[in-house]
């Protein structure tokens, strides 16, 4: 008897502990999608290995009429299916690459000698999923794949060296300003956080991922010390779905580095530029470069050309105990960030 195709979703119970009931069923859509183009490939394969494909056949039937309209009617599903599975297996191969370097520690050695290739042809794949993601890399996690819509879900990582000065760098998309390295929590290797839920394995996940994929910091979660969890009212660069609220659940770590931490980074150059370690007066310097912005004193092009600490970082850093700021000057950033940037499409 024929396996059904989600079978193992069924034979595994633990998913009901960290996906909605709607998220598994979607999960069952994929799933099966992904055995029936399987299942058609098979058939394809059996008929050319029985030479089926060398030649025009003699059926008639399908949509198309003619000899050999049921043959091209199979021609074209196997081409359909191909089409449609290639691109799957590809982001899915990426996530067990991503996967076996990034929190297994495999060698580009290991890896080679697992597929069978020479290690340059597994250091080469690992430089392209570094460069780009497979299209289909947020299909795998389940994920809407349109990256311009907001999740309303956002973690953050304070990274502080030894002698107690904070890793920041300059935003080069928006919204402007220097910044802890932070993003959606959307797509980083576990299923979305439920919102307002804080410091599940996701947001973790999360948080571990954006420090890789900004700067090119790798820890593992269990060194991250949550020190901030909660709703702002900030804006992103993104769309909102329909009746989403405006703004972010946000989940705030941090990491202390060891004492021999050189701070050697690789940041993203199409989110951040500029990064830096910087003392508590040095931020307490951008801060005020970020009030007088809020109460209008720069205009945006003058905080965009040398910016001040993003508006949303600034309550952040100020309950992590890093600056100083004043309840008429915070509310007045908390407005600042709440102001949509002006590139962004209200749905």
């Amino acid at each position: 008897m024929a396996t059904r195709p989600d079978a193992h979703i069924d034979a595994d119970p633990a998913l009901a502990q960290t996906l909605t009931p709607e998220e598994i069923d979607f999960l069952r859509v994929d799933a099966r999608s992904l055995a029936n183009d399987a299942d058609t490939l098979v058939l394809a394969l059996i008929d050319i290995r029985a030479g089926r494909w060398d030649q025009r056949d003699t059926t008639d039937y399908g949509p198309h009429e003619g000899p050999g309209a049921g043959q091209r009617q199979r021609m074209q599903n196997a081409l359909l299916a191909a089409d449609e599975l290639l691109p799957r297996a590809e982001a899915l191969r990426a996530w067990a690459l991503h996967g076996l370097h990034e929190h297994h520690g495999a060698s580009h050695t290991e890896i080679a000698a697992m597929l069978g290739v020479a290690r340059a042809t597994a250091s080469s794949r690992w430089r392209a999923l570094e460069r780009k993601r497979p299209g289909m890399w947020d299909w795998a996690r389940g994920i809407e794949e349109d990256s311009d819509v907001c999740d309303t879900e956002s973690v953050g990582v304070i990274v502080e060296d030894h002698q107690g000065r904070i890793l920041i760098a300059d935003r080069t998309i928006t919204p402007w300003g220097a910044a802890c390295p932070a993003g959606h929590a959307e797509g980083h290797g576990l299923p979305a956080p439920r919102p307002g839920v804080p410091d599940q394995r996701a947001h973790r996940a999360a948080a571990v991922g954006e420090l890789a994929e900004e700067v090119g910091l790798h820890v593992a979660a269990e060194e991250l010390e949550l020190v901030a969890h909660g709703w702002r009212d900030n804006r992103c660069g993104r769309r909102l779905r329909p009746e989403a609220p405006a703004g972010h659940w946000w989940n705030v770590y941090r990491w202390r580095a060891p004492r021999d931490w050189s701070g050697d980074l690789r940041l993203a150059p199409d989110e951040d530029a500029n990064a830096r370690r910087c003392a508590p007066d040095d931020l307490q310097e951008l801060v005020s470069r970020t009030i007088d912005h809020a109460h209008g004193r720069l205009t945006e092009a003058e905080f965009r050309s040398r910016p001040g600490i993003e508006p949303v970082w600034v309550q952040w850093l100020r309950d992590a105990g890093y600056v100083r700021v004043a309840t008429v000057d915070l509310d007045a950033i908390e407005a600042l960030a709440a102001t949509p940037p002006a590139d962004v499409e209200e749905s």
